[in-house]
């Protein structure tokens, strides 16, 4: 199959929406920040320590094995007190399916990109034999659509070290593999070789030179599908935070940092182009009821997909 190129980002945000965002995100982690740095509270000198963590590897490219060490840990805490409700948030079903067009913003990204994935996967044409899902933590995607492609393998990968047990109550299945490591070292090592590979709120916490080692080793291993679904914040450290900026505004040599979860953002489409791949959508997307963020959907493919 054969695809078209896009330049730009659609935004399919209202102003309004833009504003609310800028305000009363970006304004609150601003104060939030200053307060932290001045230690007058526990939960912004936490925000703020996070910020200060993220500045250091803002630079790195392949993370350092205490970096590693310590993230392993902190996903471990966050998550495992929440698998039940992660499940719960994030199952994929037949229903879900088949009625993706009633689905709003209260489903999570999970289910909201699931019938977009059935199609590709049911498309023979586009010759997906391997899935890799960065980032997966409790991977109801992969549990879903392995047990409805069989022909399909597909690979969980995420630093949490219960990572195996948690995805075991969700089930278990020859052509699903679970892999606690971290990914980077385990495409560089072949260990596995996608067709695709999908990333939902996980390429933000790769810094720019990361996420360029990421790009290439893609690239090198032949992955010809990428999908990201991201979180895009208001940016509180930029002075012109009042205004939407989109990936190609951004430097491409350069990610800034965002959002409560002390994000970085990139210039996708930039980046993607140097590693000839194109993305065939890219759309800022409008989160119904949430003040904080905007939703970043990015679909590429490798160029030689791409109908010239």
């Amino acid at each position: 199959m054969k695809y078209k190129s896009v330049k730009y980002t659609t935004v399919k945000i209202s102003f309004l929406k833009v504003l609310c965002v800028s305000l009363f995100s970006g304004f609150r982690i601003r104060c939030n920040l200053i307060i932290g740095k001045l230690n007058l509270r526990s939960k912004s000198k936490w925000l703020y320590d996070f910020y200060q963590a993220k500045k250091k590897i803002m630079y790195q490219a392949e993370l350092p094995e205490e970096i590693i060490k310590e993230w392993r840990e902190y996903n471990y805490s966050l998550l495992t007190p929440t698998i039940e409700r992660t499940i719960t948030k994030t199952i994929i079903t037949d229903e879900i399916i088949n009625n993706h067009n009633n689905l709003t913003t209260k489903n999570s990204k999970q289910q909201r990109v699931a019938a977009f994935l059935n199609q590709l996967f049911i498309d023979k044409g586009n010759n997906i034999k391997t899935v890799a899902n960065l980032g997966s933590r409790v991977d109801t995607i992969s549990n879903y659509f392995s047990k409805k492609f069989k022909g399909i393998n597909f690979h969980s990968i995420d630093m949490q070290s219960n990572l195996k047990e948690i995805n075991l109550i969700l089930g278990k299945r020859k052509n699903w593999k679970v892999h606690n490591d971290y990914a980077l070292m385990l495409f560089k090592k072949k260990v596995v070789k996608p067709d695709m590979v999908i990333m939902i709120s996980t390429s933000p916490k790769f810094s720019n030179k990361e996420l360029y080692e990421y790009i290439k080793v893609f690239k090198y291993l032949g992955v010809k599908y990428l999908l990201f679904f991201e979180p895009w914040w208001a940016f509180p450290l930029s002075f012109n935070s009042l205004n939407l900026k989109k990936p190609e505004d951004l430097k491409d040599n350069y990610s800034p940092i965002g959002g409560q979860t002390a994000d970085f953002h990139h210039n996708y489409i930039s980046i993607l182009n140097k590693n000839n791949y194109s993305p065939v959508i890219c759309e800022l997307r409008n989160v119904e009821g949430e003040l904080n963020y905007h939703d970043l959907f990015i679909f590429a493919v490798d160029n030689k997909l791409i109908d010239d």
